[in-house]
């Protein structure tokens, strides 16, 4: 099946659904100006649902899945087409009808010029009346008004020009004009013909409820409709005067208005027409929107956005034949934590894939698009000691604001502190305790921390002797190309992050063409940001103690601008929404 015939399809049936739900709940009501609308709306539905496919907008497929299995497969899209005879035959009838259908809207129009030639004028304020011979129903035509005075009483005329006039003001053509182009696309399909005839009928029980309203009498009214019913009817694409089914016009003017809480049946719309764009919808991109289980940061994301609350994250089984390009990722993150290991790969996009190592199908999967991990190196060794007075008890390793520092304490309960970096400070410690011995690094070893002691960070090094040195990124913030990682306290970091190839030039340009090793340390924590708690404020340490990370169903994470536009200057340093199950 083509496309063409599949939008066909899809177009008449929304036709048919929008003629049976008007029949069914609303036909009997007063409210005209809102089916004036209706009628406006089902014509362009009827043009614009089968072009549109929700499977490629879904943001959170997962809360649909249950209705979506009791929705019929009306997509048409499973069936394989080609170029035969009888697709062309279709599609040339198609095509041809349309063209006759044209052409006898544009006999309409030239009957119009025809009718207008040489005859008399009238000019109002707001319209025309042209003055015909002919013994034709009176009707109007955008700001145009025909009508014979010859066979109409002064009284009549005076009723049928407030007929037409109200016509003109209310740009009624413009609805008659949208009926014939249904017919003439969909000129196949009986329900397009019953459904322009309906929008007709509307809008003369709409004119017919404002002439009323004007302070016209009804009898006299309905008895001028009575005389007139014998006059002919040649010009389809006009507003008349009189209308083929005068009994309903007179049954409608005669009816007790409808109660204001029965405009409700319109709501039940909004599910016909949700129902309507999932059933149309590409079926089996749907599917594969189901299956995935995304959480959606509307900011794009890097590595250090990543595990901002802690807890486990949702694990994405992707298509294997979609396989991002390198250019698209951000990064990719390896922690190991409580004995599972897991990949966390972050795309520009902003989408996060995260894959659980410790299952053999999900690292086949991560082996197949990233590539196998290498085997991490061994730690790096501890700092060689050097000998000390027999007084001391402890000497011991610390760091304060990057900067490495040794504490020794004394028998006497006197402690020293000496600051490493400082030239000064190293120079007095030598020479009252001796030369501080380096430990010793091996070559092609990147050396790296992590906060939990037992689960070190997987570490991908380069083999090749003497490598250049991998860029450090502290707390956002690139170090020199001199900085000794090992200079950091472990106790005060928080996770460890290492980029190499692709993804870490894709961030950090040139400067990562060596690798990076990014570190974020406890000091600097995402629990800077506001926390939004199914839309409600709530600190960290309230969140913590009182929710577990099973509970979390998603989050989102806005930034900059996004967080003081929504939330405020409490927002400066990042806003994190939370919604829990």
């Amino acid at each position: 099946m083509t496309p063409l015939i599949s939008w066909f399809i899809k177009g008449s049936l929304v036709t048919v659904i929008f003629l049976l739900f008007y029949k069914a709940l609303l036909r009997r009501d007063t409210f005209f100006k809102w089916s004036r609308l209706y009628f406006i709306l089902a014509i362009i539905s009827s043009f614009l649902i089968p072009l549109i496919d929700v499977s490629k907008i879904i943001q959170q497929p997962e809360q649909t899945t249950i209705l979506f299995s009791y929705i019929p497969n009306l997509s048409f899209t499973q069936q394989v087409y080609s170029a035969d005879v009888s697709t062309i035959i279709v599609n040339n009838l198609l095509f041809a009808g349309m063209l006759v259908m044209l052409f006898r809207l544009i006999i309409q129009f030239r009957a119009l010029l025809l009718l207008k030639k040489n005859k008399t004028i009238l000019a109002q304020s707001d319209f025309r009346i042209i003055e015909l011979k002919e013994a034709v129903n009176p009707f109007s035509f955008f700001n145009d008004i025909y009508i014979n005075p010859s066979i109409h009483t002064e009284a009549e005329l005076q009723e049928i020009i407030r007929h037409e006039q109200f016509h003109i003001q209310q740009k009624h053509t413009i609805d008659i004009l949208l009926g014939e182009l249904l017919t003439i696309v969909f000129w196949f399909n009986p329900f397009a013909w019953l459904l322009k005839n309906e929008l007709k009928q509307n809008l003369e029980f709409l004119t017919d409820k404002l002439v009323l309203e004007s302070g016209i009498d009804a009898k006299h009214y309905q008895y001028n409709l009575l005389k007139v019913s014998g006059i002919q009817n040649n010009i389809a694409a006009a507003n008349h005067f009189h209308f083929l089914k005068l009994k309903n016009r007179i049954i409608m003017m005669n009816k007790k208005q409808s109660r204001p809480y029965q405009l409700a049946k319109y709501l039940l719309l909004v599910p016909v027409v949700a129902v309507m764009l999932m059933a149309f919808s590409n079926r089996a991109e749907m599917m594969r929107a189901i299956k995935q289980v995304t959480i959606t940061d509307i900011s794009p994301a890097t590595s250090s956005d990543t595990d901002v609350i802690p807890g486990k994250a949702p694990v994405i089984i992707p298509d294997v034949k979609t396989t991002p390009k390198p250019d698209d990722i951000s990064s990719i993150n390896i922690v190991k934590k409580d004995g599972v290991k897991k990949a966390t790969v972050v795309l520009k996009n902003g989408k996060t894939e995260v894959y659980d190592l410790s299952d053999q199908h999900q690292k086949k999967l991560f082996d197949e698009k990233y590539g196998e991990l290498p085997t991490p190196p061994a730690p790096p060794a501890p700092p060689a000691k050097a000998e000390l007075p027999d007084d001391v008890i402890i000497k011991d390793y610390i760091n304060d604001k990057g900067e490495q520092k040794i504490s020794i304490k004394r028998k006497n309960g006197k402690i020293e502190t000496y600051n490493l970096s400082n030239p000064k400070e190293k120079k007095l410690y030598e020479e009252k305790y001796g030369k501080l011995l380096a430990p010793p690094v091996p070559d092609g070893v990147i050396p790296s921390t992590d906060a939990v002691p037992s689960t070190p960070p997987v570490i991908i090094p380069d083999t090749a002797p003497k490598q250049p040195k991998p860029l450090v990124v502290v707390d956002g913030v690139a170090m020199p190309i001199d900085y000794n990682v090992n200079k950091i306290d472990p106790s005060t970091i928080k996770k460890v992050n290492v980029l190499k190839g692709t993804a870490a030039t894709a961030v950090y340009g040139e400067k990562g063409n060596n690798g990076v090793i990014q570190v974020s340390t406890k000091n600097y924590t995402a629990k800077k940001a506001l926390l939004i708690v199914d839309g409600k404020e709530m600190s960290w340490n309230d969140f913590e103690t009182r929710y577990k990370p099973e509970q979390i169903k998603s989050m989102n994470v806005l930034k900059g601008d996004k967080a003081t536009a929504k939330y405020g200057d409490k927002a400066k340093e990042g806003a994190i929404e939370v919604i829990l199950k």
